[in-house]
């Protein structure tokens, strides 16, 4: 944390506002380890909430969908262990600053965008 506010001093900047979008762990996890994507054209698909028309092949190539290895369950939830160490320990400095701004982010993403826009319309100039 102190590296970020001596980084931000020297470059003369401040943190004004810290935008928090809270997902549950299921949610992430289930959003993560969904995506598939196609190796030869980069389409991007989502088992549940985008699938493509057959299941495990490109609708716009038809190459084979691949799971990328960071989006597989064990790195997934290692990344989330390294966030709650390492990086959520933020959000308290930021609430205690009265600088921290929440959204639920287990909501569609248009909704998401709306309550983020709100959040920074309740920041103080």
């Amino acid at each position: 944390m102190e590296l970020l506010e001596d980084l931000l001093a020297e470059l003369n900047r401040r943190v004004d506002v810290a935008l928090y979008i809270n997902v549950p762990d299921v949610e992430l996890l289930a959003r993560i380890t969904g995506r598939r994507s196609c190796p030869s054209c980069g389409a991007v698909y989502h088992v549940a909430t985008q699938p493509p028309r057959t299941e495990g092949v490109c609708d716009a190539c038809g190459a084979a969908l691949v799971q990328r290895e960071d989006d597989g369950e064990k790195v997934v939830r290692e990344r989330l262990k390294v966030y709650r160490k390492h990086t959520a320990p933020l959000l308290k400095l930021y609430e205690s600053r009265g600088i921290l701004r929440e959204a639920d982010g287990a909501v569609k993403p248009d909704e998401v965008f709306k309550r983020l826009r709100e959040a920074m319309g309740s920041v103080s100039k």
